[in-house]
């Protein structure tokens, strides 16, 4: 039967995305290369371990939506990913995780010291990715305004890695539904929303369009 135009769009849709992914994997491979100092081999383990790199999806999206160039914004999606990435290495330093993405996980492969160590290079790493948008056409405002967003959701997350701490310790009974969301909102809710407003923020579109 043949495909109806909604059918034919979902699927080009989905090929797009996944050229996307691809283009992004192979732009993070060529920007952390193998044979590369300590820190660097710790990164390029974290960064090119099996992932859908949903979050760096969602910031091309949203600047394509608004007008903009995925060549433009590729630096901030990978900076999206340092701070995702970043954020997944301390976490599972703190829960004391061993796997993570179906392998060792950074701290039990390159040891403690040197996760959290280049947990925190991955994190000023996301600063000066954002800024490379500038040289690619990017005006000086947009690209100071993708770096607030994104250093808002940075500390968003911080706050609900130690509202989930909190939630912890007090235990099942002591855990509300409404808790639950707002810890939820933060750690995991605040780099999607910031993904998608630095994206359309960097194609200057409205503040109604972001």
């Amino acid at each position: 039967p043949r495909m109806t135009a909604e059918a034919v769009a979902a699927r080009t849709a989905v090929q797009e995305l996944s050229s996307t992914s691809e283009a992004l994997r192979r732009e993070l491979d060529v920007r952390w290369p193998a044979g590369g100092d300590r820190m660097q081999e710790t990164a390029r383990y974290g960064l090119l371990a099996p992932g859908k790199l949903l979050r760096p999806l969602l910031l091309v999206t949203a600047a394509e939506a608004t007008g903009g160039s995925r060549d433009q914004v590729v630096p901030a999606a990978l900076a999206v990913e340092y701070l995702h990435v970043a954020s997944l290495i301390h976490d599972d330093v703190i829960d004391g995780d061993d796997l993570r993405r179906g392998q060792d996980s950074v701290h039990a492969r390159f040891g403690v010291p040197d996760a959290i160590a280049t947990g925190d290079g991955l994190l000023f790493r996301v600063f000066s990715a954002v800024a490379e948008c500038a040289a690619l056409g990017v005006p000086d405002a947009a690209v100071l305004a993708a770096v607030r967003v994104l250093a808002r959701a940075g500390e968003d997350m911080c706050r609900g890695q130690v509202l989930e701490s909190v939630l912890a310790a007090a235990g099942p009974r002591g855990c509300g539904l409404d808790a639950y969301r707002e810890m939820a909102s933060l750690k995991t809710g605040a780099l999607l929303r910031g993904a998608c407003r630095a994206g359309a923020l960097l194609s200057a579109a409205t503040p109604e369009e972001t």
